[in-house]
């Protein structure tokens, strides 16, 4: 026995430590925000974003570069490049 512990770590958590990096959010937030664009869709209305914002105590442009960062990954993984 080599004495390292083995750590898995989930593509998704790798996702939202990326997501948390880029946006200076906690991947806490980042993991609770991306559940709530899921549950949105990939075209919310645009105010969709500032009221989760607003409601949550979070910076708006936060949340917006988020999300625009959320999206980019959801559509690479799903093949279609983002314009």
């Amino acid at each position: 026995m080599s004495g390292h512990a083995v750590v898995y770590v989930d593509a998704s958590d790798q996702v939202n430590r990326y997501l948390a990096a880029q946006t200076g959010l906690t991947v806490q937030q980042v993991r609770f925000l991306r559940a709530e664009f899921e549950k949105q869709g990939r075209n919310p209305m645009p105010e969709m974003l500032e009221i989760l914002a607003v409601e949550n105590g979070f910076e708006e442009t936060q949340v917006k570069n988020l999300f625009n960062l959320h999206l980019a990954h959801v559509r690479r993984t799903d093949g279609i490049q983002s314009k």
